[in-house]
């Protein structure tokens, strides 16, 4: 190996440095051996008569190819040792790297090989579906339990749905006929209400006659008329009879109802009460007037009214007492309501129209 005191690269055309390089055969160019793609082990082994027959990729690729092959250019040609077998120096041109034959030893091991991989499959193929189905059948039976269950669940499903479109259309259909059953309860309520109170249309309700254990009620009902200067005979009175007040705890007398021979003698006889307490303002009918003794009490002379009636007036005189209304009153069973002199007298019909006058 000559010198290489400013030898270039024929690869990179750096200036050589050291002694480790070979030379092409047949251009005579130096590389180094990064470009001749060798390294220190492979230039090591490397005696004196592989190196002086290296041929660069460039020269070799010049060369034609003898057995046809349309392998591309290879680099490395010269390989590790024990690894591939060396370049046949015999024909040292020929760039194909010759592989070493299997032996009879790698064969037997592939043979062998071979033949436990096939055994495994065939017994992997035998195996495997029995494998499979033990442990998937309780998979299997878990869904098709969870499908019995889901059946379960949806049919009950269906049943309550159906359940409850019937209890919805049976809802609907009694609030229909509670409806229904509450208007005709009300019409009903308002029928007995007008037939009680067209039962009474001949009665006065007497209150405020002290009571004693030898009185005629008959005598104290013409008292009475005599005191307002009402003319009333015998026969105009039906019947008299005192009644018990709702209030069992109470103090206050009971009451006396005449039933009167007509409405019209009823009608005259509560006029003439009216008229004479309207003329006599500071004495107005009291028990001194129809000669009972004791105390002084007033006596007071109304129609007499139906329990509903009766629990609508009283309803009606506390609400005119509270928005500050002048006038209730009582004709033919009816009630009346009015603010003062000048305004429009108002017929409370029910409660209903109680509740939603605007005062």
């Amino acid at each position: 190996m000559s010198s290489t005191k400013g030898m270039k690269c024929g690869g990179c055309l750096s200036v050589i440095a050291g002694v480790e390089y070979v030379t092409c055969h047949n251009c005579h160019h130096g590389y180094d051996l990064l470009c001749a793609n060798i390294n220190k082990h492979e230039f090591k082994q490397m005696n004196s008569e592989r190196k002086r027959l290296w041929v660069c990729d460039g020269c070799r690729n010049k060369q034609p190819k003898s057995n046809k092959n349309e392998t591309p250019v290879r680099q490395g040609q010269l390989r590790r040792e024990g690894s591939q077998q060396a370049v046949d120096t015999e024909d040292p041109h020929l760039n194909v790297t010759l592989r070493r034959k299997p032996s009879q030893e790698t064969q037997t091991v592939s043979f062998i090989r071979d033949e436990v991989c096939a055994a495994l499959r065939e017994e992997l193929t035998r195996l495997l579906p029995t494998m499979l189905a033990a442990e998937l059948a309780p998979v299997k039976k878990q869904l098709n339990d969870l499908q019995t269950s889901v059946k379960f669940v949806s049919d009950q499903y269906d049943d309550l749905s159906k359940s409850y479109d019937k209890l919805l259309n049976d809802h609907k259909a009694l609030i229909e006929k509670c409806n229904h059953m509450s208007m005709n309860s009300s019409s009903l309520i308002q029928r007995v209400n007008s037939l009680e109170q067209y039962l009474r249309e001949s009665n006065l309700e007497i209150q405020g006659v002290p009571e004693s254990k030898s009185e005629n009620i008959f005598g104290i009902v013409k008292k009475i008329a005599n005191a307002v200067g009402y003319a009333l005979s015998d026969s105009s009175i039906l019947n008299c009879t005192r009644v018990a007040s709702m209030n069992r705890d109470g103090k206050r007398p009971r009451t006396i109802i005449a039933k009167m021979y007509s409405t019209r003698c009823r009608d005259e006889f509560y006029s003439a009460v009216a008229r004479f307490n309207r003329f006599h303002m500071n004495n107005k009918l009291s028990s001194s007037l129809i000669g009972i003794a004791g105390e002084s009490r007033p006596i007071f002379v109304s129609e007499h009214l139906s329990p509903d009636n009766k629990v609508l007036h009283a309803a009606t005189r506390q609400k005119a007492k509270e928005n500050k209304y002048k006038f209730v009153w009582v004709r033919n069973g009816r009630i009346f309501l009015r603010k003062d002199e000048t305004s429009r007298f108002v017929y409370i019909k029910n409660r209903e129209v109680l509740d939603s006058f605007n005062w």
